[in-house]
């Protein structure tokens, strides 16, 4: 499980729509998209109030407790885009507020629902890449809505979390998809409807074929990560025990995603994005111990990338 790097960006716009009447309701979702047609630019739908930034930079922040913490960059996002968040209304001031790069959108009700996702998917004809899952919250609704997002992008997508749980009861939306699912073990088995065996061996025979028979790419976080396509697989072992923190799933999922952005074809783009995200964990842990966040894994992940990728 992995993070990403942190870099300050221009200002290009702000709008904020914050007209529609959302109840106050804490950790509920939040959609980040990149509205530009420039290639870098990704589509993040997020819920969670952790990551909130734009262009090369998402920071976290949670905008109803007002705890910030150090910058995140998904890699691969261009610097001079800026990102636009769809957000609920009672969030929306004090996230404009924390920044200008942000563009502002909120969603119709206090959960992602079916009538944002014609919005939603305005927005992404903009973009290069969609992340989508974390914190979107598992009501039927959010997981509708999922599934339809994913069956109408042309995009590279990236898929964590709660979206993992809304196409294991469909996986047929997958059909034909350029995408990433990047579970841990339980979602794995939320996915596909098996649990992974205890050896490292058998776990990558069922995760290739797992992949092989949706068509996509796995990545499946662990203590050794494994990555397969159907046909290639191959085994991370950069991280640390510290980094089962919650988060930094999360950043990986948007370190993947940048990754896609940029054009990386899906088994290249979870590959790297599990060794420079397990690397900066390992770099963190030098120095937060177990008290490292995923802020701090991320804070490290631009060192990583500048060594390692081209």
């Amino acid at each position: 499980m992995r993070g990403g790097g942190a870099r300050i960006v221009p200002v290009l716009e702000v709008s904020v729509f914050a007209d529609v009447e959302i109840p106050d309701v804490p950790g509920k979702p939040l959609a980040i998209h990149a509205p530009g047609h420039t290639p870098g630019n990704a589509a993040l739908l997020l819920g969670d109030h952790r990551i909130l930034f734009s262009g090369d930079t998402l920071v976290t922040r949670n905008p109803l407790t007002g705890r910030t913490g150090p910058q995140i960059m998904p890699s691969g996002f261009n610097q001079d885009t800026a990102l636009a968040l769809q957000i609920r209304r009672a969030a929306a001031p004090i996230v404009a507020g924390y920044s200008p790069n942000f563009i502002v959108h909120p969603l119709v009700g206090h959960r992602l629902l079916n009538e944002d996702v014609e919005m939603i998917l305005e927005l992404a004809a903009k973009a290069n890449a969609l992340a989508i899952g974390p914190g979107l919250g598992d009501s039927p609704g959010a997981l509708v809505s999922v599934r339809s997002i994913i069956k109408a992008v042309d995009l590279p997508i990236v898929f964590d979390a709660d979206a993992i749980r809304a196409v294991g009861q469909e996986p047929t939306v997958l059909a034909k998809k350029r995408a990433v699912a990047t579970p841990h073990a339980r979602e794995f088995t939320r996915l596909t409807g098996k649990t992974l065996p205890e050896s490292l061996e058998d776990r990558a025979k069922m995760v290739q074929d797992a992949a092989k028979a949706l068509g996509i790419t796995i990545l499946l976080k662990g203590h050794v990560d494994i990555v397969s396509d159907g046909t290639r697989t191959k085994f991370n072992h950069t991280g640390n025990a510290g980094m089962t923190v919650g988060g930094t799933g999360d950043v990986l999922c948007g370190a993947v995603g940048g990754l896609l952005s940029k054009g990386a074809a899906p088994f290249d783009a979870a590959r790297i994005a599990a060794f420079s995200n397990g690397c900066a964990g390992d770099l963190a842990f030098k120095v937060k111990s177990y008290g490292l966040t995923a802020t701090d894994v991320a804070d490290h992940l631009g060192r990583v990338l500048a060594e390692f990728v081209p």
